[in-house]
């Protein structure tokens, strides 16, 4: 190089590093200008840029972002790395085809929870990703959670190291902070710090840390953390460090699910869980199990016991305020005209729901007189005020928290009140849980979510720790009936009813809410899934917001060349208002267990009106599996000029392993295939 090269690039390596740590002038006709804010007076701004110092009047300036000095600010190349972890990462980069199918690769994941100050966690995140492809690039976005109340994060760098080795540094300027239940001044409370490195694209290293300082201590804001090791895109390096008082004031519990894949190694008071070997991402399946369930999952919280948790939370919900006159009042007006099943309803209607999850926001509910008064609650509010209109009422019943399905397996070994994500009011006269959030539902019926999930009941007792019912599949019935006539040049004439018990009535009640214009859209929609060329006529819907009678809706549709003609002779046809597929068990096997949102029933019944001049000629065979997955039959018939037709598909369990995949497959494949077998008419005269 020569000296002038050399001159030159130490210009450049001066101008790139004035900029990349700049603060940014923004004046009113939309120029910027990134520098160093040098003062300010009462009307003048001067801001050095590369170019000289620059002078404007403030009447001409929109604003001036400052930047934040972080770690390795001064770093402008790949070669004045120091950092033992990035450069690391830099010098053992995989190549694509280690990876082909992935977005990126997360070349290292650190978690370190600081637990050595009384009453706070510090948690320090680290992640260094490498962008494989396009679809990848999204990784270079990040967004840090915090509760705007009790915590404070903080951004500590955020490097993008491009293919040509050039260190860029996040900009303030990237940084956005946002309230996510602003609209809901009840729940506000959840926020996130959203930012995006610089020029992300394939090749570059995205290495990101940030630090939430939380405070967090007692069975309501309990120290509870969860890592899944695993996700969608590989990992080649994860960790969790975990940092305690020496003198063993604050202890940790932890649970590991899968401890095969993971290493704990406790030092002293310190512990660190790393996972063994790099993991692929995950091939998406349908029925997947959510990562709770496939990853191997880390739990840490503070150490207590059930008993304390629980006796804490019983007194605080009795400390909640009494019912007023009034609600008591309305509570035995409704008992006494329908007992607890009123009760239900009133708060399942009168009270909208908003999607706030509990640890959104807190555990303990706000004042049941507010939540009525309000109309608008969440889940956990809802179910409050439905249990103490109960009590108020003289009925017995128990509040309960419940940890949905998806929440994962049980960790047996960290009781916090953190392991509970929903609720419900336990029904002790009828032993069943019962929920007010869905006015989709009728009473007795639980979400598929927490059907047979852990609960805990209140007052606690030995018997607090308990299932919540998982109803038989009987009891999730979606039924379907038809009534078809054919005429002999092919068109059909098709009443299909649709009716439903359980978690299927929700689809049907959610078409409630629609104009009489948007409800008819959605049934020609519907119509045009029996048939693409059906043609809808009329249809009847009962009252959908009665959640005491099953839903009911009759489509009347009119179908021109139903039925195909094969010569002069033979005209056919398949099943209406019958269409099974397979296409979700395209796969020949699985790498992961099959997760369903309940158990099912699901039948159809109907008779087809021959024309006349024609018999049958050929008639699908009849179909008959068991296993102890899915179940599946099929009859069909011929009598007097009429086909009949019913069948009934039963699923059985709610999630299965893997290696129960093959007679599922072979279930669905058995009753999709008959769906696409043809009825053969023969002319008879």
């Amino acid at each position: 190089m020569t000296r002038k090269q050399f001159a030159m690039g130490c210009v450049l390596a001066a101008v790139a590093a004035a900029v990349s740590a700049a603060d940014t002038l923004y004046l009113r006709d939309g120029e910027q200008h990134p520098g160093t804010l040098k003062k300010m007076s009462v009307d003048r701004v001067w801001f050095e840029t590369p170019e000289g110092l620059l002078e404007y009047p403030k009447t001409d300036v929109l604003k001036v972002q400052l930047q934040r000095a972080r770690q390795y600010d001064a770093v402008e190349t790949v070669a004045q790395i120091t950092d033992p972890d990035l450069k690391a990462c830099l010098e053992a980069l995989p190549g694509r085809e280690a990876y082909p199918a992935a977005g990126y690769v997360t070349l290292l994941r650190r978690q370190t929870l600081d637990l050595r100050t009384d009453g706070v966690v510090k948690e320090t995140v680290r992640h260094i990703a490498l962008i494989l492809q396009q679809r990848g690039e999204d990784v270079a976005t990040t967004n840090v959670w915090y509760f705007e109340d009790t915590d404070e994060p903080r951004v500590d760098f955020a490097l993008t190291v491009t293919p040509e080795g050039r260190v860029l540094h996040l900009s303030d300027a990237a940084l956005k902070s946002e309230s996510i239940y602003s609209r809901l001044p009840e729940y506000q409370r959840l926020a996130r710090l959203r930012f995006a490195c610089k020029e992300p694209r394939p090749g570059s290293v995205i290495d990101v840390q940030y630090t939430v300082e939380r405070k967090r201590g007692g069975p309501f804001e309990p120290v509870y953390f969860t890592a899944v090791f695993h996700g969608q895109e590989p990992v080649e390096r994860q960790e969790v460090v975990v940092l305690t008082p020496e003198d063993g004031a604050r202890t940790i519990a932890s649970d590991l699910y899968a401890p095969e894949a993971v290493v704990a190694a406790p030092d002293g008071q310190a512990g660190t869980w790393k996972l063994t070997e790099p993991r692929h991402g995950l091939p998406t399946e349908p029925f997947m199990p959510p990562l709770t369930h496939i990853g191997p999952t880390l739990t840490l919280a503070e150490m207590a016991s059930w008993e304390d948790l629980g006796q804490a939370y019983g007194r605080a919900l009795t400390e909640l305020p009494p019912l007023s006159g009034a609600l008591t009042a309305r509570a035995k007006e409704l008992a006494a005209a329908g007992g607890a099943e009123a009760i239900r309803n009133f708060v399942a209607r009168t009270v909208q729901t908003v999607p706030v999850p509990q640890w959104h926001f807190r555990i303990v509910p706000h004042d049941p007189n507010a939540t009525a008064q309000r109309g608008v609650a969440n889940e956990l509010d809802k179910n409050a005020l439905y249990w103490r209109m109960l009590e108020a009422a003289g009925l017995e019943a128990r509040f309960a928290l419940v940890r949905s399905r998806e929440a994962g397996p049980w960790p047996a070994n960290t009781p916090s009140l953190g392991v509970f994500d929903r609720s419900a009011v336990y029904l002790p006269a009828q032993d069943a849980f019962t929920t007010a959030e869905s006015d989709l539902l009728p009473f007795g019926v639980l979400p598929g979510s927490v059907q047979g999930a852990q609960a805990m009941v209140f007052p606690y007792g030995t018997d607090s720790l308990r299932l919540t019912q998982r109803p038989e599949p009987a009891a999730e019935h979606d039924a379907t009936r038809f009534e078809a006539g054919l005429s002999d040049d092919g068109t059909l004439a098709l009443t299909v009813t649709y009716t439903a018990s359980g978690n299927g009535q929700a689809a049907y009640r959610s078409l409630k809410d629609l104009d009489e214009q948007a409800l008819r859209n959605q049934l020609t929609q519907l119509a045009a899934y029996l048939h693409p060329s059906a043609v809808l006529e009329s249809y009847e819907v009962s009252d959908l917001a009665d959640v005491s009678a099953p839903p009911v809706l009759t489509l009347r549709c009119r179908i021109p060349e139903y039925a195909v003609k094969a010569g002069d002779e033979l005209l056919m046809f398949t099943l209406p208002a019958v269409s099974y597929s397979a296409h979700l068990v395209g796969r020949p096997a699985r790498e992961f267990g099959l997760f369903w949102d309940h158990v099912a029933t699901e039948t159809t019944e109907g008779a087809i009106t021959l024309p006349e001049g024609y018999a049958v000629y050929s008639l699908p065979g009849n179909v008959t599996f068991e296993s102890e997955v899915a179940n599946y039959r099929a009859q069909l018939a011929e009598k007097n000029g009429t086909v009949t037709f019913n069948d009934v598909y039963t699923l059985n369990v709610d999630q299965a392993p893997a290696s129960a995949y093959p007679e599922y497959k072979q279930c669905v494949e058995r009753r999709a295939g008959l769906a696409r077998q043809r009825i053969i008419l023969t002319r008879t005269n």
